[in-house]
């Protein structure tokens, strides 16, 4: 499995995944308090305080960095509300599995900012942590949380029965299982891009500057949040933030070369 390389922020077309900060304390604590959200998170103490907050985000850095865990603050794009949270766990730093948990504060559900993050996070954990499968469970009394799964391109699996017990008060669950595969994200596409070696000098000294330092080439996505997040766990380098125009989703991008690209969703009609 490759090392795990730093990714401290993904962008999709309308959240932001960072790392967590105290600031944030007061408002984890408010969602997490909430009890319509504790009853599906058992891990979650029950009273929910701000102690508790501080402790959890305060785990974060070392967790990262004995790749034992990758914990993302689900923020808005537009105003940088805090909206909830997930985390990508590694069975163990040789292991080629990950568990995917999330959560998101109750007065934002059913926005599709959970599905939007998850897509982000399997991207980042195939292409930047080197994971292979990536698992998720969610209470069977709770099929919101597997819609979540579907739309971010995961597979039911299982229905676990007596799977785990409530440790607040005793009582058991059946759980759903869903996965995901680095081979199984994607279908292959029908269309190849071959492009020509240069051969003499006078070719080498023109490459990068194909476009005269203007985009001239467009790649179009159907999924700008999950390529976005794709790229940049790979390493491309991006000029700019995805922006939302009144054609897309769009973003300006540089390959090994040098040329400017546009990645773009277009907007659909």
């Amino acid at each position: 499995m490759s090392p795990a390389h730093p990714c401290d922020v993904l962008h999709t077309s309308r959240l932001l995944l960072r790392p967590f900060e105290a600031g944030d304390a007061f408002d984890v604590a408010r969602m997490a308090g909430d009890s319509r959200l504790s009853d599906t998170l058992f891990e979650l103490p029950r009273p929910y305080h701000v102690d508790d907050a501080l402790a959890w985000i305060g785990s974060h850095a070392a967790e990262r960095d004995k790749g034992r865990r990758h914990t993302f603050a689900i923020c808005l794009r537009t105003d940088a509300t805090l909206v909830g949270a997930i985390a990508l766990r590694p069975v163990d730093r040789s292991s080629i599995r990950a568990n995917l948990g999330y959560w998101t504060g109750v007065e934002h559900w059913s926005r599709g900012y959970a599905s939007e993050a998850a897509r982000a996070i399997i991207a980042f954990g195939f292409d930047a942590v080197g994971i292979e499968r990536i698992e998720a469970i969610h209470l069977v009394r709770n099929p919101a949380s597997g819609r979540v799964m579907r739309n971010a391109g995961m597979r039911r699996e299982a229905t676990l029965r007596a799977y785990v017990r409530d440790p607040h008060t005793g009582r058991i669950e059946d759980v759903e299982q869903w996965a995901v595969t680095r081979t199984g994200t994607a279908p292959a596409s029908g269309a190849r891009l071959l492009l020509a070696r240069a051969s003499s000098p006078g070719e080498r000294a023109a490459i990068g500057k194909q476009g005269g330092g203007r985009v001239w080439l467009f790649l179009e996505s159907h999924d700008f949040a999950r390529d976005h997040a794709r790229y940049v766990g790979a390493g491309v380098r991006f000029d700019e933030a995805p922006r939302h125009e009144s054609y897309g989703t769009v973003a300006v991008f540089r390959d090994v070369c040098g040329n400017a690209w546009d990645l773009i969703e277009p907007k659909r009609r």
